[in-house]
């Protein structure tokens, strides 16, 4: 079908998608779509049923589209073949009471600007209400919303697997927001989005669950909190992640939690983040002043996920090299937030703070098994309950990383870490071993130290110490 054909009546829709039409099976149709022939790709969507494909050619199309449950949209040919360009006319695609058999794979969203509920823009690329699609090496780029510039998720159980999320712009959730909903990111990597309010990479509220595994979420950043995650009265579980070089002008830098929430965090690799507070990670239980959340249709007032407060469980983490400019270069609790810390490293090259900071006294502290070494002026500040006391089994101790400028978080053969009598044997840290013996750190001295040692060597020709 030649590209000319983008212009024509809709009574011969059905005709052109008959001659779009591929081998299948009874009941399960293929629609094949020419390259950059928009309309067509819209008309085979709507025609579509479930167990349908629309196999998509490569190319650039301009278009905003609507899905049915039950239908696989596939980008052919390579990574990036196939583009969806919403030229800022709302979501690129939408997906209303779509169900888990929805799959959309191999296919850039970009030019989206959010379907427009109620004076408000949601879900930049994606907006999906009541819907549980799976996103298969789905890239989002350079969209735009005031939730959600990547994707916004209200109600369903949605995936995300091998996605891209990137250089997206929000008020809330500047790559993804999900409001009441079940969502799940496996091996994505978000990175470049921006926030102006909350949450720059991801935005969970109103009873949502968001798990993220093996992703990457790199340089967001937040005008207000969170600049890699934000949680309001949500539950998260966020393992073996690396989460690096996220900012928020505000609190938590790679992590910020506050009423309502409950996060678990294991086994990540969390360096070079920044914020006032927590550089590595916010735990509290506060309430945005500037924020009212409405409940998701169907959600009821109150969030189902956790209590009032804050509740958090970091275990086995690295954080490395995070800062805060007032308090908590790794970590910072508050607001009464109960918050357990278990085997893991906070380690921080910059200066202020204290490595752990805990800011009121009221919350509920469990610090066991740590190693918390090189933060200034301590590792602890004094209202950690004696979170540096020796009865804890907390650490102070140069873990010996394998190549830590360069993110090799991994241990040495000689890290003290790998065989640590207190806590057994328990991994400390996101990383085991894989390097050799590390060199024993270069300590400060005198030149006349230096000087000693010099004229304490052999002479190279009698094998006796110079007289000089």
């Amino acid at each position: 079908m030649s590209k000319t054909a983008n212009c024509f009546c809709c009574a011969s829709v059905l005709a052109l998608l008959a001659a779009c039409l591929g081998p299948a099976p009874a009941g399960a149709l293929t629609y094949r779509v020419p390259g950059n022939n928009a309309l067509t790709m819209a008309a085979a969507l709507a025609q579509a049923t479930t167990g349908d494909t629309v196999l998509v050619s490569p190319g650039h199309y301009s278009c905003s589209v609507s899905m049915h449950g039950g239908v696989t949209l596939l980008g052919s040919g390579g990574a990036g073949s196939v583009t969806l360009d919403g030229q800022g006319a709302g979501a690129v695609i939408t997906l209303i009471d779509a169900g888990g058999n929805t799959w959309i794979g191999n296919i850039t969203l970009t030019g989206g600007t959010g379907a427009l509920v109620g004076g408000s823009r949601e879900g930049g690329a994606v907006y999906g209400i009541r819907s549980s699609p799976v996103l298969s090496r789905v890239r989002m780029t350079a969209n735009s919303a005031v939730f959600g510039g990547g994707a916004y998720f209200e109600q369903g159980s949605p995936s995300l697997r091998g996605c891209s999320v990137d250089h997206n712009t929000a008020d809330y959730g500047g790559g993804v927001a999900m409001n009441g909903c079940a969502g799940r990111l496996d091996t994505c990597t978000v990175q470049f989005n921006a926030a102006s309010q909350l949450g720059g990479g991801l935005m969970a509220l109103n009873a949502a669950s968001v798990a993220a595994f093996l992703g990457d979420f790199t340089s967001n950043t937040s005008g207000g909190d969170g600049g890699g995650f934000y949680f309001l009265n949500s539950a998260g579980s966020l393992v073996s992640m690396t989460i690096q070089d996220n900012t928020a002008l505000g609190d938590g830098g790679a992590l910020c939690g506050s009423q309502g929430a409950a996060v678990d965090v294991i086994q990540n690799v969390v360096w070079k983040n920044h914020a006032r507070r927590g550089g590595g990670a916010y735990l509290g239980c506060g309430q945005p002043a500037y924020f009212r959340p409405q409940p998701a249709p169907g959600i009821g007032a109150r969030s189902a996920a956790t209590s009032a407060c804050g509740v958090y469980h970091l275990t086995s983490n690295t954080f490395f090299d995070n800062a805060a400019t007032v308090a908590g270069s790794s970590v910072a609790v508050n607001d009464g937030a109960q918050a357990r810390l278990l085997t893991n490293i906070l380690v921080s090259l910059s200066s202020g703070g204290y490595g752990v900071a805990c800011l009121d006294l009221r919350s509920q502290l469990d610090f066991r098994c740590n190693d918390a070494w090189h933060n200034s002026p301590a590792n602890w500040d004094p209202g950690c309950q004696g979170g540096g006391d020796p009865a804890l089994t907390n650490l102070s101790v140069n873990p010996f990383f394998c190549d830590p400028l360069a993110g090799g978080f991994a241990l040495c053969q000689n890290s003290p870490l790998l065989n640590s009598a207190q806590c057994g044997a328990q991994l400390i840290g996101a990383m085991d071993q894989a390097c050799s013996a590390c060199r024993t750190p270069a300590r400060a001295s005198s030149w006349g130290s230096l000087r000693r040692l010099y004229l304490s060597r052999p002479d190279p020709a009698s094998g006796k110490s110079s007289s000089r």
